[in-house]
């Protein structure tokens, strides 16, 4: 898969701002001591580690954002992640 990536990824860049992210210890990063759990990694993903603070990371006007409506509580339920009900961009 990393090697399809590095050919999807610059097409998608002529319009897009992109953000590859490998898993540690996968493909070319090096594995990371502690839980690889989704809040340690939605830590590491942070607009503001990132470069992205000035256009993400909040909902408000001038925003990019991507808004997923979910069947639950995701900070109580991991798998509300897999019950999506609606996408707005």
């Amino acid at each position: 898969m990393i090697g399809y990536w590095q050919k999807v990824q610059p097409e998608l860049e002529k319009t897009q701002r992109v953000c590859s992210y490998d898993r540690a210890g996968v493909g070319w990063s090096e594995l990371q001591p502690g839980v690889r759990d989704a809040r340690n990694i939605s830590m590491e993903l942070h607009p503001e580690r990132l470069g992205f603070a000035a256009t993400t990371g909040r909902v408000a006007n001038g925003q990019d954002a991507d808004l997923v409506m979910l069947d639950g509580d995701p900070a109580r339920d991991l798998m509300a992640f897999s019950r999506v009900k609606m996408t707005l961009r």
